[in-house]
């Protein structure tokens, strides 16, 4: 039986050993990231991401098998624009009181 194909989002990091990342949700789950071929992953490090890919628990943690990536924001900031607007609109758009 294959493993279900998951999609995680979180801040991408560099892992304990060089050449390694590491994914953190917001619960503050880490994923060891283990890249596929064609999916670049060093240049969305401190970067907010979606993987996709299936997901394994080994004696060492959660792996992670990507097979997808898309970024969500170029920070590990976790507002989004789903916030409410008082929240967000603060944050993301300064010059929007202005034009009320």
């Amino acid at each position: 039986q294959q493993p279900e194909e998951s999609t995680i989002e979180g801040c991408l990091q560099t892992g304990s050993k060089e050449g390694t990342f590491v994914l953190v949700n917001d619960e503050k789950t880490t994923y060891q990231v283990q890249d596929a071929e064609g999916v670049e992953v060093a240049p969305h490090v401190n970067h907010r991401v979606e993987l996709t890919g299936t997901v394994e628990k080994t004696e060492s943690g959660l792996i992670i098998k990507t097979k997808a990536l898309k970024m969500v924001s170029t920070s590990c900031s976790r507002y989004r624009v789903s916030a409410p607007f008082g929240v967000a609109g603060s944050i993301l758009c300064r010059s929007c009181s202005e034009s009320r």
